[in-house]
């Protein structure tokens, strides 16, 4: 875990135990700063039982202090908001290695274990 957090919506520092955590894709984000990171926040179902999307990486900025899945190479945000995680996989890259990973994710080694938001779709309950 990095040092010091920094809010996604206004990126600066999170001091203490001030602010929120998503427990799903892990945007950290200050009380009055959270409604508007509402959006961004990770898609947990879809809204048509005919969407036939496919599933994507759902990236986070910073707050990350691990290896980079594309190039190996530490990457760090104990100052800044810096490197992404994927909220489905959990791979994490440097912001600029993004474009060397495929679009689509396959939810990373545990992915037996995963639902994703492509698989639940509304349905009707018949009495």
């Amino acid at each position: 875990e990095p040092l010091f957090r920094s809010c996604n919506f206004c990126r600066s520092k999170l001091l203490g135990k001030q602010g929120f955590c998503c427990k799903l894709c892990r945007i950290v984000a200050h009380e009055r700063c959270v409604l508007q990171l509402s959006q961004q926040c990770i898609f947990t179902h879809v809204k048509s039982r005919k969407t036939t999307q496919t599933m994507h990486h759902h990236w986070v900025e910073g707050n990350v202090s691990a290896k980079c899945s594309s190039c190996g190479k530490e990457v760090k945000s104990s100052h800044a908001l810096s490197g992404l995680t994927c909220a489905w996989c959990h791979r994490v890259l440097h912001n600029g290695c993004e474009a060397k990973l495929a679009k689509e994710c396959d939810c990373g080694r545990h992915k037996v274990h995963i639902i994703p938001p492509t698989s639940i779709k509304p349905t009707q309950v018949h009495n």
